[in-house]
């Protein structure tokens, strides 16, 4: 009996590590990096990124918004999926069959793997007959790939997080 007093002790404190670990620590997702895009000028992915998400309302660029972000993260449906996930890794560190970091990562990969499928099958406003020369086919947001690999998740501790 005391060893299995002992046990749960040791489980005790183990779950409650874990819990101050998620409390202590965020997942960021997005282009984090700030890589140059496939240009010549000092445009980074970032601002490509910002410009495609939200076009000529915000920014003076010359193409609609193609809200790719918004859409795997912000929509009732989206929230929904990445809240299961979330509820589904939290019991697995409860379970003490994840750490927490485990489960941030699962998370993290999940929301990146979301705004991927967003970029690559969103139901965007086609390119432009010009675009589509230039690119030879008529696939927004996709030219190089490059916006694509850049989508990435990091966790990172809530005190290093610039207000």
């Amino acid at each position: 009996m005391t060893v299995r007093v002992e046990d749960d002790d040791k489980k005790l404190e183990q779950l409650f590590k874990e819990l101050e670990y998620l409390s202590s620590h965020v997942i960021l997702v997005g282009v984090l990096a700030d890589d140059k895009a496939d240009t010549d000028d000092e445009v980074t992915v970032k601002d490509y990124a910002i410009w495609l998400e939200f076009g000529d309302r915000e920014y003076n660029v010359h193409y609609p918004p193609r809200p790719f972000f918004r859409e795997a993260t912000q929509t009732e449906e989206a929230r929904d999926k990445i809240e299961d996930k979330m509820e589904e890794e939290l019991q697995q560190v409860i379970d003490l069959k994840k750490t927490a970091k485990q489960a941030m990562d699962a998370v993290g990969t999940y929301v990146q793997g979301l705004v991927q499928e967003s970029i690559l099958d969103g139901d965007w406003a086609d390119n432009a007959p010009a675009t589509i020369a230039i690119k030879g086919k008529n696939q927004p947001l996709i030219q190089t790939t490059t916006l694509l690999k850049s989508i990435d998740y990091e966790i990172k501790k809530r005190s290093e997080l610039q207000t």
